[in-house]
């Protein structure tokens, strides 16, 4: 959550955004950010419909911002292209995190298992991530092995 909220003040900054309020109004979520700088009511996780808006509004990958991975400015040349390990999402990788959550839902349901949402959001990330890398749609095969290992998460 620490990399997360840093990523948000690095956003208010280049926006020029002072307050939690104006950066809710910019992102088109409502009263997080005051939560989410607040120990008193902050919680362990952020929900995937807000990253994507907030991934979406400030052309942001989400792996900036849960990672604080830096990517490759979108302008660089087509020689260094190649050298760039980065993973910024294009508009068919949203429909795909769409299609991992409710396959993961749909399993969980089907197997009646009720889990945390970080630990379901750490399921989400690993099947997500193993489809982009093997570039695969997600199925019952590749959730079940990656939700045994996301019991390892408290």
């Amino acid at each position: 959550m620490d990399i997360f909220l840093g990523q948000i003040k690095k956003i208010m900054i280049e926006e020029g955004l002072t307050k939690g309020v104006e950066f809710d109004r910019a992102a088109g979520i409502k009263n997080k950010v005051a939560r989410w700088f607040n120990v008193k009511y902050r919680a362990n996780s952020v929900e995937i419909d807000t990253l994507l808006s907030i991934a979406k509004r400030f052309d942001k990958s989400l792996d900036w911002l849960v990672f604080g991975q830096e990517l490759a400015p979108k302008d660089r040349v087509a020689e260094t292209a190649s050298t760039y390990d980065a993973r910024q999402p294009a508009p068919v990788d949203i429909e795909l995190i769409a299609e991992v959550v409710d396959k993961v839902e749909d399993w969980l349901n089907r197997a009646r298992l009720q889990i945390s949402t970080r630990r379901t959001g750490v399921l989400v990330s690993m099947v997500f991530e193993h489809c982009v890398v093997e570039k695969v749609h997600p199925d019952d095969d590749i959730i079940k092995p990656y939700y045994i290992l996301s019991r390892r998460v408290p």
